[in-house]
């Protein structure tokens, strides 16, 4: 029957039926240049940086094109961003690193369901050059987290502060080294 044949094709060319249907793409040579690109999540913002998603990456000038999705971002200097903003300036991205020990942490398996594609970080402090005119679903979710956090944050000490964070809006950048050593 056709279900037959097309299970048997998935054997034949030995991929999964959902990544046939669904192409998933990582960036498999670093790339470094000038890109233009929507934040479309905001993980944490510190005092060194902001880690953020982005998406929509477009290349400009001489930059080489990206075939990823989404990608994770690191601001090391710069204007706070937020979701829905389109920052452009000098970014580097790299593949996603595998598992440094045997059995230590997967980040390629991690990203993979997360849809990231490739990590990178800005060399200088990129611009925000657009905004998206309607607010999203995911505008207002990373809003009420902002807020939840802030909330969190004016009532709790460290390290009930870290631990709460990272249980109500998933922001672990705040658990100290030695309160995940006791955690583990």
């Amino acid at each position: 029957s056709c279900c037959y044949c097309i299970f048997l094709l998935f054997l034949i060319i030995r991929r999964p039926p959902r990544s046939t249907l669904f192409p998933y793409t990582t960036l498999f040579r670093s790339s470094f240049g000038t890109y233009k690109a929507q934040v479309i999540k905001v993980l944490s913002i510190r005092d060194d940086g902001q880690r953020v998603v982005i998406s929509m990456i477009e290349p400009i000038g001489e930059a080489r094109q990206l075939r990823v999705k989404k990608a994770r971002l690191f601001i090391r200097s710069g204007p706070a961003v937020q979701v829905g903003d389109i920052i452009s300036g000098v970014m580097r991205f790299a593949s996603v690193p595998g598992p440094v020990v045997p059995g230590g942490f997967d980040g390629q398996f991690h990203a993979y369901f997360d849809g990231i594609g490739a990590f990178g970080s800005t060399i200088r402090a990129p611009e925000i050059v657009g905004r998206t005119k309607k607010p999203s679903f995911l505008s207002m979710i990373d809003t009420l987290r902002r807020d939840i956090g802030e909330r969190i944050s004016a009532t709790l000490p460290q390290p009930a502060l870290g631990i709460a964070l990272a249980l109500t809006v998933g922001d672990q950048s705040r658990i100290s080294d030695e309160t995940r050593d006791i955690m583990a």
